[in-house]
């Protein structure tokens, strides 16, 4: 019983995590480079891999939540589908995009990561978007 409260503890939490980060991506973040479009700018931000992982995961934690959560007689559907979410598009991009990501970073930054950037986008966003995901999928899963 314990183990289902720290569960659904942790999905609530870190979905809650990544809805405040999309609404920090999509309504306060300044970014230099998208200045000229109107807020929300998705179409600015979804042109990035990184952004459509922080997407899927978002997606996989709000199923992992409502699979804590119902306990109907269609709950495998929900199992399914959070199951189908993590193989085929969470892990594998928390796999494939922060080795990417930190390897074109090494040899050229201005390239995926502008110095710009860090004058006003905060360390925890690009941390959340390259890092973390990883960590917290494999938690999930545990």
């Amino acid at each position: 019983e314990d183990s289902s409260h720290m569960s659904l503890f942790f999905h609530l939490s870190i979905f809650l995590f990544w809805v405040y980060y999309h609404y920090y991506d999509f309504y306060v973040a300044d970014y230099p480079d998208e200045r000229q479009y109107p807020k929300p700018c998705f179409k600015c931000r979804l042109r990035f891999l990184t952004s459509w992982n922080t997407v899927f995961q978002a997606i996989y934690y709000f199923l992992a939540l409502l699979s804590d959560l119902y306990r109907g007689s269609n709950r495998s559907l929900v199992v399914s589908a959070r199951d189908f979410v993590f193989t085929s598009l969470v892990c594998t991009l928390g796999l494939f995009i922060p080795p990417v990501f930190w390897t074109i970073y090494a040899i050229d930054r201005e390239n995926i990561y502008p110095k710009i950037y860090d004058a006003t986008v905060p360390v925890w966003k690009n941390h959340a978007a390259v890092r973390r995901e990883k960590k917290t999928a494999t938690v999930s899963r545990i």
